[in-house]
């Protein structure tokens, strides 16, 4: 019984690592996708601004 405990146990704290470094990996994601929007907005911002100096 023990042993089987060991494992089990072994593969939960396996799966738990595995789960963390997803939800990890899966913040950089939206990270990175939150400064590339954030870039693109300044970007449309910095195309406006010549165009409001003309009018």
């Amino acid at each position: 019984m023990r042993i089987f405990l060991y494992y089990f146990c072994q593969c939960a704290i396996v799966a738990l690592n595995a789960i963390e470094d997803l939800n990890a990996k899966t913040l950089n994601a939206i990270k990175a996708s939150n400064a590339i929007k954030a870039l693109d907005a300044i970007k449309a911002l910095s195309a406006i601004k010549p165009l409001n100096a003309i009018s």
